[in-house]
């Protein structure tokens, strides 16, 4: 469309943002919305336009969620979660870098700083979903751990050890790198020798996970006659 024919209209009031009045009744030189409008000290001007700060994200998803992370030491992180699943992390400004991938697909999340770690909440907008997570600028864990879900599997050693003859259990706990213990996995009974100290064998037993960077095998000894069963080393 030519704007030749078109006649200029003087302006003779560059007035600011009124919102005490309806739209259509605010006079000429003044505004509704000052979106697009910078305002400084003796002036007022049109804001620049958006500049990509970031190169484009892998298999171009869309940015579901955004969250600053200030560390410790007042380091800014940027966090984004796109709707893959991928979880990325500022590693210098304007370069994002993959911290976690294989998330459910879809998802929001909402966090917040405490105790120099971003705890994150992940949801569909309605409810819950996936995993609590918490980020100290170095692991990226669950929130809560549970315990082995399975009992190792021992075997006698020919090799002598320092367990005492007779019948015991052994179960395994895993460690958080905070140091909580999880609940320990189910009982395995190891019938040992009777004759001699001997070690035990691990021939399958519970693997740790990124946020349990430990486990312990906890054993106890059962007695041949029958008593109340307690937790104990």
């Amino acid at each position: 469309m030519s704007i030749e024919t078109f006649s200029p209209l003087p302006l003779t009031t560059f007035g600011t943002w009124l919102t005490l009045l309806d739209p259509s009744d605010v006079p000429p030189g003044m505004s509704p919305d000052c979106a697009d409008v910078e305002f400084f000290p003796g002036g007022v001007r049109t804001r620049p336009g958006l500049v990509s700060q970031f190169a484009p994200l892998a298999g171009t998803p869309n940015v579901n969620a955004l969250k600053t992370y200030i560390t410790t030491n007042l380091v800014q992180r940027l966090l984004v979660l796109d709707s893959l699943g991928t979880i990325y992390k500022e590693t210098s400004p304007g370069t994002l870098g993959v911290l976690i991938a294989g998330l459910q697909p879809n998802l929001l999340f909402a966090s917040t700083t405490h105790f120099g770690r971003e705890y994150m909440a992940f949801s569909n907008g309605l409810v819950g979903a996936d995993l609590p997570r918490q980020f100290d600028d170095t692991f990226f864990d669950r929130v809560s751990q549970v315990g082995p879900g399975e009992a190792p599997a021992l075997a006698d050693s020919t090799l002598t050890g320092n367990i005492s003859p007779g019948v015991h259990e052994c179960v395994v706990v895993f460690v958080t790198r905070q140091g909580f213990w999880t609940a320990p996995s189910p009982d395995q009974l190891d019938r040992g020798r009777l004759e001699a100290s001997y070690r035990d064998e691990y021939s399958h037993r519970p693997r740790e996970c990124g946020a349990t960077p430990a486990r312990i095998h906890r054993r106890r000894r059962r007695e041949l006659f029958s008593r109340p069963r307690f937790d104990g080393d």
